[in-house]
């Protein structure tokens, strides 16, 4: 997955800063998981290249 860009966005569970990829976030404070079929997930806070 080199040279992908992700996503970085507030987790909503707990507001601690999280990354996702492909709209699918985890947060490893809270344990937070984006469900798979969630078409909205958290808006992403910026974009980073890897």
């Amino acid at each position: 997955m080199s040279g992908e860009p992700y996503w970085t966005t507030t987790c909503p569970g707990c507001g601690a800063q999280i990354d996702g990829l492909h709209n699918r976030y985890v947060c490893g404070i809270c344990g937070w998981v984006s469900p798979p079929e969630e078409e909205n997930p958290p808006p992403p806070v910026s974009r980073v290249e890897d």
